[in-house]
């Protein structure tokens, strides 16, 4: 006659880590949250060295210049501005203001009707007002994910789901 072994492979482990990773996969809002807050952390980071998502530095305010302080930063209020909203599949994370696309992108602003833009700049004795026709604003990007960014949402992304399995 001859001889034989059966080997029973037990899946139910397995089958109940399968099922825990397709459950988590199913509402991935506790990790679109993580990533919102982390980009808002590395872009709060950006406004420290005032530098781009590529690395380059911001060119310097005038009033950077004239009082020494930093590019974008006097009233921290584009600063405060950025955040971000989650969901269960994905994280919208920008700034709130009419102010945020001419910093990040640059442009010409122009006074209406024909008018002049009055601003005042320096202070103490050096304090002046100018009035002007337009203004032009250089790029100064602060929002953005850069290749470390991405590298550390694959890793939370990762680690988020692989905790289903322990």
């Amino acid at each position: 006659m001859g001889a034989g072994i059966t080997v029973d492979v037990n899946t139910r482990a397995l089958q109940e880590g399968f099922n825990s990773l397709l459950k988590r996969g199913q509402n991935l809002q506790p990790l679109m949250f993580d990533i919102g807050e982390y980009l808002v952390a590395e872009t709060d980071d950006r406004f420290d060295e005032e530098r781009a998502p590529d690395g380059t530095a911001w060119e310097q305010s005038r009033r950077a210049k004239e009082e020494g302080g930093k590019t974008l930063t006097k009233s921290t209020k584009l600063r405060k501005s950025i955040t971000h909203i989650d969901s269960k599949n994905s994280v919208l994370y920008g700034a709130k203001g009419d102010y945020v696309a001419i910093h990040q992108f640059g442009g010409t602003i122009k006074a209406k009707g024909g008018g002049h833009l009055k601003f005042g700049f320096g202070s103490g004795d050096s304090k002046g007002f100018a009035s002007v026709k337009q203004v032009t604003i250089p790029a100064r990007p602060f929002l953005g994910v850069t290749p470390d960014d991405m590298d550390e949402i694959k890793q939370m992304t990762a680690d988020y789901l692989t905790e289903s399995l322990k």
